[in-house]
């Protein structure tokens, strides 16, 4: 799973079930949304990832979340217990003295595919 969320309020959560097609399997993605201002909460509060996950019949450990932000996405991230937070941020804003860190940083959407792909294929 991954997500990708709006400022604060509104996450986009996608599962990719299976590998890549070029490995000559198919992949299944399943998207839903949670929006804070009709679920009453806002990130780094970990109920918005856990929803999803629940949603998609998943569970958060099961998952990766992709965000821009280390004190919203992050910290949201580390608090849901997802697998992996990626940072999605480019190099020149990252802060290695920020705590928590992400567990990757990616500049954009080619580098968190070529991420993913390599974690398939793992």
């Amino acid at each position: 799973m991954y997500g990708a969320c709006d400022q604060s309020r509104f996450c986009w959560v996608e599962l990719v079930a299976a590998d890549w097609p070029d490995a000559g399997r198919t992949v299944v993605a399943t998207g839903c949304a949670a929006d804070s201002d009709e679920v009453g909460y806002r990130k780094p509060d970990p109920s918005l990832i856990v929803q999803a996950a629940r949603a998609l019949r998943t569970a958060p450990a099961d998952c990766w979340y992709v965000g821009d932000t280390y004190d919203r996405d992050v910290v949201c991230g580390r608090r849901a217990g997802v697998g992996a937070t990626i940072l999605m941020l480019a190099p020149q804003r990252r802060d290695p003295s920020v705590v928590p860190q992400p567990d990757a940083a990616v500049a954009d959407g080619p580098e968190l595919l070529a991420l993913l792909r390599g974690a398939v294929r793992s």
